[in-house]
């Protein structure tokens, strides 16, 4: 929460309090950080109900910019954790020319593979933790249409125990596809921990996470 309001306090430079510059400060946020023009809406509806943004209204406080915008974050948050209606809405494939730079700040590289690298990345709006999986195309065996039919696929798979897609961004060059940051870590990493010490999983949690995996393939 403490990002997201410094976050909004910077945007407010853009804003200088006045109602007239809110539409080009919401194009602002749009291209910078890639959010779908529907959810706009929603802000404007925070705004009014924090300050009463009227047509004979020429000024924003900050103080209630914040808030608004740090309200509508929550929201937004909110939507993309429920059901795969509301998160399908919020959901963006990107053009080629757009960057995943622009709306992510790249972390570490957490593994990577025959396809590519694998990078943990924070929303620079939100806040939140994601995973970017960053794919060369050259070296994936399906044509693009393939490609963009297997990520409609996966993203429109909603369960608790299924790693979710949010968004994917797409280049001349390469694929990066948006996923769940997983902290716990992954199963087959955890089982090959105790192989390597010869000893067992718990057998509560083998239980648990049997299923997990049981009720994701139902």
């Amino acid at each position: 929460e403490e990002h997201a309001e410094a976050v909004a306090r910077r945007l407010y430079q853009h804003l200088e309090g006045s109602v007239s510059r809110l539409p080009a400060l919401l194009n602002l946020i749009q291209e910078r950080w890639c959010f779908p023009e529907r959810v706009f809406p929603l802000l404007r509806t925070q705004l009014r109900r924090v300050c009463g943004v009227a047509s004979n209204q020429e000024f924003i406080r900050e103080e209630d910019w914040v808030l608004a915008f740090v309200r509508w974050l929550h929201v937004l948050q909110q939507r993309t954790g429920r059901t795969k209606v509301s998160r399908q809405r919020l959901i963006q494939k990107h053009s080629r020319d757009s960057g995943v730079d622009k709306s992510y700040a790249m972390g570490a590289k957490l593994g990577e593979g025959s396809f590519g690298e694998v990078y943990l990345a924070v929303h620079t709006a939100l806040g939140v933790k994601r995973v970017v999986k960053s794919m060369d195309k050259s070296q994936l065996s399906l044509a693009d249409e393939q490609v963009e039919t297997e990520v409609d696929t996966l993203r429109s798979l909603d369960h608790p125990h299924i790693i979710r897609i949010f968004e994917a961004y797409e280049t001349e060059e390469r694929l990066h596809i948006v996923m769940d940051y997983a902290e716990g870590g992954d199963l087959s990493e955890a089982i090959k921990e105790v192989q390597l010490l010869q000893t067992a999983l718990p057998e509560a949690w083998a239980r648990e996470a049997a299923e997990q995996i049981a009720s994701a393939l139902e």
